[in-house]
């Protein structure tokens, strides 16, 4: 789309260089060699004009897009080192339930135990 409004003001500026010129000489009169060189340079500059201007302002724009994202990277990064603080923290604590649990014998253990208990004490039905 940039190029197509380039090439439209370029045109532009050469139909305005050429009428320019046939107003400087006789109405009437034939377009010459010089004239049409005159004309191609002319365009060509404003085309490099307007090259310019583009790249200026979409140099501009990504600078400031560059800073945006880089803002927006920075304060995900943040976010992301506090959840692994917190993530440390909730491992920490699963640990340390897993240990106070190791403590507590299995449902298996438990009826190993029972019938141990149950075949050296005879309780009375």
């Amino acid at each position: 789309m940039c190029t197509l409004l380039l090439s439209i003001e370029g045109y532009r500026l050469g139909v305005l260089f050429l009428l320019i010129m046939a107003a400087k000489t006789d109405k009437n009169g034939l377009v010459t060699r010089g004239m049409l060189d005159e004309a191609v340079d002319a365009l060509l500059k404003g085309m490099d004009s307007l090259y310019e201007k583009f790249k200026s302002e979409m140099n501009s724009q990504i600078g400031y897009l560059r800073g945006e994202m880089n803002t927006r990277f920075g304060k995900v990064e943040d976010e992301i080192h506090g959840v692994k603080i917190e993530l440390s923290h909730v491992k920490d604590e699963v640990k340390g339930l897993k240990a106070d649990l190791s403590i507590t014998p299995s449902r298996r253990e438990l009826e190993i135990l029972k019938k141990k208990v149950d075949k050296h004490i005879q309780l009375p039905h």
